[in-house]
């Protein structure tokens, strides 16, 4: 008797697996191959760890006057209000600004420590430190001639001056420029790659790459293409943005070598961002950003945001983009 019942029990269970099956598979042919992104219901996309539209919140939110340069900082978003000599920090959830901090003049570039925002002052020549979780800014540090890019490496601060043709390393302790190191015309913008400092020359049509430790030339520099700008690394390559060419070209970041590419963009491409899996370009002479497969290098969409994108930031989720003759950001 026990086994006739468990045999029951048995073919009860199996009627039930078949019933699911048969209910996924109806889900699955009448979505067919159009997947999450396409708009469709892919069950097969239902345990994937990657952030989808349905996951995120849009919004446009007013800043200062020309926005440039954005950073995220664990918690915030901040952007560098070119014209009002100032950065504000932003709640990630609700995009109202939280904290809005005076700095030098003519504020570009953003970068943070892990406890600090570093902001470059470009008409001033030279950098504030921000208290991430205060708003209160220290003594202004004096670096080179317009100061444009920051990065930090986990020990040190980096600056570009773009008059100077060097960049300055900054301890981020005690404020000390530690370090003055040449590299080409018209310095932009500085990424760290985990070993070395790599660093747009906009006047040269080429990167420089330094190591962060000594400061000295780690190769190169590496011809990319006309008026290089912003600076992104995706854990294997570097990707530049060439604003007179309208693309961008992929490094490795071990040799150096052009990895593909280049790859077309919108007009005037300003910063380029990784988010993971994609690669985002503000192309400053439309009111669009461009979305590329990282792997692939293909497009993957152009998004309409506000007028004349610059800086960018991703907190996670949402890419945010400083849309410069606004006075607003977009998070999308």
């Amino acid at each position: 008797m026990n086994s006739i019942k468990k045999r029951g029990i048995w073919v009860s269970s199996m009627m039930v697996v078949a019933a699911l099956t048969l209910a996924v598979a109806s889900l699955i042919g009448s979505v067919g191959a159009i997947g999450v992104v396409g708009g469709g219901k892919n069950p097969g996309q239902l345990g994937t760890l990657h952030w989808y539209d349905a996951n995120k919140s849009f919004g446009t939110f007013a800043v200062g006057t020309n926005p440039r340069e954005m950073a995220f900082d664990g918690s915030s978003v901040w952007v560098a209000n070119f014209a009002s000599n100032n950065v504000k920090r932003l709640d990630i959830k609700t995009g109202a600004v939280t904290a809005t901090t005076a700095v030098g003049t003519g504020p570009l570039g953003l970068a943070f420590d892990g406890t600090n925002i570093w902001v470059s002052n470009f008409t001033s020549s030279n950098v504030t430190k921000v208290n991430a979780a205060t708003g209160v800014a220290s003594p202004p540090i004096t670096v080179g001639t317009h100061p444009w890019g920051v990065a930090f490496d986990g020990t040190n601060i980096w600056v570009a001056n773009n008059g100077s043709a060097n960049v300055k390393r900054i301890n981020p302790t005690t404020g000390a420029v530690n370090g003055t190191f040449t590299v080409g015309t018209g310095p932009r913008d500085l990424v760290y790659d985990g070993t070395n400092i790599w660093v747009t020359n906009g006047g040269s049509a080429n990167v420089s790459r330094l190591n962060a430790t000594t400061g000295a030339a780690a190769g190169g520099p590496f011809a990319v293409g006309t008026g290089p700008w912003g600076l992104a690394y995706d854990g294997t390559n570097v990707w530049v943005a060439n604003a007179g060419s309208a693309n961008v070209t992929r490094l490795n970041a071990s040799t150096g070598a052009v990895a593909g590419g280049p790859f077309a963009t919108g007009a005037i491409p300003y910063q380029v961002l990784y988010d993971g899996a994609n690669i985002w370009v503000s192309n400053f002479g439309t009111t669009t950003v461009t979305k590329l497969n990282a792997t692939s290098g293909g497009l993957i969409g152009t998004y309409t945001v506000g007028s004349h994108p610059w800086g960018l930031a991703f907190d996670g989720i949402n890419v945010w983009v400083a849309n410069h003759a606004a006075a607003n950001v977009t998070k999308r």
